[in-house]
């Protein structure tokens, strides 16, 4: 079946609305691929603040802390961690898991980073 977006009807009403609102003086911030009209230093200022990084460098330099202070439970769980606390996304650690021949999914290992990050934040409380 065939995409309904891309029927005569519906290009043809796209067609209609995007002249009426371009004639009201509406400007899309949005190119037809989705993508935002913002330049790359835009989107650099909107997403990282002084702030921002300074959370994030503290939230890895214990999550490295964690990771040669804390027992784990399981070397897989370790392993996870070590890959979470070096910045590898969730993606890569599932592939370079199952390189390892080690059964890995988006759940397991994102349920087990989220799982850590709590151990974490109880083993910083109490240190």
């Amino acid at each position: 079946m065939s995409s309904p977006f891309k029927t005569k009807e519906f290009l043809k009403l796209h067609r209609d609305w995007a002249k009426k609102l371009k004639k009201s003086g509406f400007e899309d911030i949005e190119r037809k691929e989705g993508i935002l009209k913002t330049s790359s230093l835009e989107n650099v200022r909107n997403l990282y603040s002084v702030e921002k990084f300074n959370i994030k460098e503290e939230y890895y330099r214990l999550a490295g802390q964690f990771l040669h202070e804390y027992k784990f439970k399981t070397q897989v769980d370790k392993k996870i961690w070590e890959m979470h606390s070096e910045g590898v996304s969730v993606r890569n650690i599932i592939k370079k898991l199952k390189h390892r021949g080690v059964t890995a999914y988006k759940d397991l290992v994102h349920g087990t980073i989220k799982r850590l990050a709590e151990e974490m934040k109880e083993y910083a409380r109490n240190r």
